[in-house]
């Protein structure tokens, strides 16, 4: 069998409560203006909250309209996001500490 476990676990580590979805619609709209988007601010705001809700993407209408590199994008997006306004998921560890493989948790 194998050796160890890595887990990839996008935005299910933490609850995403309305407070993080402004901030990440907020984080979002900054990094794509900042990276040349032609988009006031309410404007890419409103698209990536209609991303979050309709595809829970908030860069999916975004990328559709202003079609970027999204892994450099992704760095700008994490200079505006608050670090401090992620709720962990409160089984989350008792999970991990019941697994006995080996393993890594990446985010």
């Amino acid at each position: 069998g194998p050796d160890g476990i890595i887990w990839d676990l996008d935005n299910t580590l933490y609850t995403v409560t309305p407070r993080m979805e402004d901030m990440y619609n907020r984080a979002l709209a900054n990094a794509f203006i900042d990276s040349g988007a032609a988009l006031d601010f309410d404007e890419a705001y409103a698209l990536a909250d209609q991303g979050w809700k309709q595809h829970k993407s908030g860069a999916y209408f975004l990328l559709q309209r202003h079609p970027m590199d999204f892994p450099s994008l992704h760095f700008k997006i994490l200079d505006y996001l608050a670090h401090n306004t992620i709720t962990p998921c409160a089984h989350a560890a008792a999970l991990f500490e019941r697994c006995e493989a080996h393993h890594a948790l990446i985010t």
